[in-house]
């Protein structure tokens, strides 16, 4: 896109962020959801968290790419958005450009998918892992507090 000038901060459209087999379908009482297609097992990476995630530090850039889309896409897009902060605590806006954006909030109580800090085998500035078991047929739920920061867009003047 012109909003990005340097290669290496590009998103590789050919990557693929997302590791187990998933389809979109209708959630009940939530709209779209992921679903995974066949067992999952605990541990095992979903996803990595920024293959397919475009990362905006500057709020006019954020802006640009959002008056750049068509306006469906624009309020899907704004739907989909969250705030956080990165390792040095500067706030910045994300959104997630693949299926990982119908990923429905199971809160911190009905969350399978997620990372756990104090377990050195995950990476957690990388990937989201199953937290339990997943049976083919389950939704898969992330736990929005786990990343959305919203004083994020007060910080970036957003809100």
């Amino acid at each position: 896109n012109s909003i990005v000038t340097d290669e290496s901060r590009r998103l590789d459209a050919s990557a693929e962020g997302i590791h187990v087999g998933i389809e979109v379908r209708q959630a009940e009482d939530k709209g779209r959801g992921l679903f995974a297609t066949s067992g999952i097992g605990r541990g095992t990476a979903w996803r990595d968290i920024y293959t397919k995630t475009a990362i905006f530090y500057d709020p006019e850039h954020y802006r640009r790419f959002i008056l750049g889309l068509e306006v469906e896409m624009a309020c899907d897009v704004l739907q989909w958005a969250y705030g956080e902060e990165d390792d040095d605590e500067r706030p910045r806006m994300a959104v997630d450009l693949d299926e990982a954006t119908m990923c429905n909030d199971g809160g911190r109580e009905g969350g399978n998918v997620g990372c756990d800090e104090g377990d050195p085998a995950m990476d957690c500035g990388r990937y989201e892992y199953a937290m339990r078991d997943i049976e083919a047929g389950e939704e898969i739920l992330c736990v929005y507090a786990h990343f959305d920061e919203p004083e994020s867009w007060e910080e970036m003047g957003l809100e």
